[in-house]
């Protein structure tokens, strides 16, 4: 047990970035032109994000801003990737009817021209006491008191 009395400020810079990549396959073995068969696809996708963040925490409590934040995000798909998304969205039956490939993050990246956020909602919580899971604790104060 203890009683935790401060005030603690930091200011950073942060970054993120998330790579998405998807594959798909479709082969059709009842086609007699056997160059159209088997089809593959295949979509990359990249968003990222950088900024300032700011905390000031006042005993156990933090509170946390972004100051500045800047989001960029494209995607690019390659081979038939095209051509088996009209093909199931086409399907009377099977994936594309059930909505199973809707569900998919594909074409969901941040607009071209990127995001921009002037400040956010400050988001206060309580402070991390994580370190002290890394190391075993001693108690360096004061003599301990003996009970007979």
């Amino acid at each position: 047990m203890g009683y935790d009395q401060g005030f603690t400020a930091k200011v950073g810079v942060f970054g993120t970035i998330d790579i998405n990549n998807e594959n798909r396959f479709l082969t059709r073995k009842y086609l007699k032109n056997t160059n159209e068969r088997d089809v593959r696809g295949q979509f990359l996708q990249l968003d990222g994000e950088a900024g300032i963040r700011a905390a000031l925490g006042v005993g156990p409590l933090v509170t946390e801003i972004t100051l500045v934040s800047l989001g960029y995000g494209t995607a690019w798909r390659f081979n038939d990737w095209n051509e088996i998304r009209d093909y199931w969205e086409s399907a009377s039956s099977g994936l594309g009817s059930t909505g199973w490939l809707d569900g998919g993050t594909a074409g969901q990246s941040l607009p071209a021209n990127g995001g921009a956020i002037a400040a956010s909602e400050p988001v206060v919580r309580m402070q991390s006491r994580d370190y002290l899971d890394e190391e075993e604790r001693v108690w360096l104060g004061g003599g301990a008191a003996s009970r007979s």
